[in-house]
């Protein structure tokens, strides 16, 4: 069903993000953590970096979604979590999907008075097989949905960091990884040392 300019600019209207002041330099940045220590992330990995600053910049009034690979390993196992804003995690090619249903579902819930009526972010975090590859089709039929609030952020790291660096849609050309080793000789990863 195909939306007109005017239906848009109504929806948008309507249906506008929560308003969140600018940061105007790293002094400014609010103090509040939402997203804190204790995810089991590689050091220096800046990924955890991303999300802590994206749902910092986000707020409170926001619900994220993280499919399966490399960061929800690092975050929410074991019954735990660094997450302290509410966490959902979905399948592995399903974060646009998961994201469209719960802001529809937010939508229907607001519609129905069961939650007050102000904006909710959703942000939905992917890899490359969530975003770039298995994903994409999920993504792409959430796009066609503007008229809900959420966001995908895919952190692309040009493979599968989860399971050993695996070769993934967004890897490049001649890169080292388990499924595309260099040479034709053996490779140089995982040897039994005894």
């Amino acid at each position: 069903m195909a939306i007109s300019d005017r239906e848009m600019a109504e929806l948008t209207r309507l249906h506008t993000p929560q308003k969140l002041d600018p940061f105007k330099g790293v002094k400014k940045l609010p103090l509040e953590e939402y997203f804190t220590s204790g995810h089991r992330t590689c050091q220096g990995c800046e990924s955890a970096l991303v999300m802590k600053l994206m749902v910092k910049a986000a707020g409170p009034r926001t619900i994220v979604l993280g499919s399966t690979g490399c960061m929800y390993v690092a975050n929410t196992t074991y019954y735990s979590t660094a997450w302290v804003v509410p966490w959902m995690h979905t399948q592995l090619g399903s974060s646009g999907s998961a994201a469209l249903g719960a802001a529809a579902a937010l939508r229907a819930l607001i519609r129905k008075k069961k939650i007050k009526d102000e904006p909710i972010n959703v942000i939905a975090f992917c890899g490359d097989g969530g975003g770039a590859d298995m994903g994409l089709s999920a993504i792409s039929a959430t796009l066609t949905h503007p008229e809900y609030n959420c966001l995908i952020l895919m952190y692309d790291n040009e493979s599968y960091a989860n399971t050993d660096i695996q070769l993934s849609g967004s890897t490049p050309y001649g890169a080292h990884t388990t499924f595309s080793p260099p040479g034709s000789k053996k490779r140089i990863m995982h040897h039994r040392w005894k």
